[in-house]
């Protein structure tokens, strides 16, 4: 979908269907306005390169990676609602973001505990052959 972006007097920034004329900013409800530019609504998410999927445990990556990209859609989708002035379903949009950066977090956070785990066992080991070793 393409949509007209207008810019009112008090510097509101939003966007209608291009075939729509708006009467007022649903911003303010200032009755003046100019056009800006058009933009296309995003159909799809391209996934955030910065991201090493490394950072969670090998057998959640997976997971993680559908998370990311459901992030993505989420996030272009909010964007959107608003662009649209549809603020309750962008709202959702949103609460559904926090679901998902918070399972990232909890992913990322998997990993961390086991690393933790995983070396307090390993220094346990050490410690249990260095008094091996002493009795000796």
């Amino acid at each position: 979908m393409r949509y007209a972006v207008y810019i009112c007097r008090n510097s509101h920034e939003f966007a209608v269907d291009e075939k729509e004329d708006p009467a007022v900013c649903p911003i303010c409800g200032q009755m003046e306005y100019e056009y800006s530019h058009n933009f296309e609504e995003p159909t799809t998410f391209p996934k955030p390169k910065q991201i090493n999927l490394s950072i969670f445990l090998e057998s959640d990556q997976e997971r993680a990676s559908r998370e990311i990209d459901c992030y993505g859609y989420l996030l272009v989708h909010a964007l959107g609602a608003v662009a649209k002035t549809e603020f309750s379903k962008a709202a959702i949009y949103h609460e559904n973001i926090v679901r998902s950066l918070r399972e990232l977090q909890h992913l990322k956070n998997e990993k961390r505990f086991y690393e933790f785990a995983a070396d307090l066992l390993k220094r346990i080991e050490e410690r249990q052959q260095e008094e091996k070793n002493s009795l000796r």
